[in-house]
């Protein structure tokens, strides 16, 4: 975690499911653990969330050693203010520029909102079952 300050968190999870570690910020109960299929090498990013007012975003990833098969899972917890103060910086965008920034799936969506009418937006994104960061 030394060598990004974004990366606050990491769980260890072994291949039968079973946490072994935690270092820093744990994930917090309720949030869904973004596990990637078996026998996949990608990336999943699970939802943003708030700890305190702050956003966060986790990911995971399995962990392979030398043959195929998978010795367990690492789920990443981002601090994601620094993202979230380039968002919500306007001052290069000029009169009509936007920064739009979503994700959604059937059960997490969300979204920060826009520059323009942003009481519209928030309205919206909450009509619509989205998390507004």
């Amino acid at each position: 975690m030394s060598a990004s300050k974004e990366a606050v968190g990491i769980t260890r999870i072994s291949s039968d499911g079973t946490t072994l570690v935690v270092v820093g910020i744990p994930v917090p109960e309720g949030i869904s653990l973004p596990i990637p299929p078996d026998k996949s090498r990608a990336v999943v990013i699970g939802a943003p969330f708030r700890i305190g007012g702050v956003p966060f975003l986790v990911a995971g990833v399995h962990i392979y050693g030398e043959g195929p098969k998978r010795a367990g899972t690492d789920i990443v917890i981002f601090d994601m203010d620094h993202v979230h103060g380039i968002v919500k910086d306007h001052s290069g965008l000029g009169k009509t520029g936007e920064i739009i920034l979503g994700a959604g799936r059937k059960e997490d969506k969300t979204c920060l909102p826009q520059k323009q009418d942003r009481a519209r937006f928030r309205h919206s994104c909450r009509k619509n079952r989205l998390l507004v960061i």
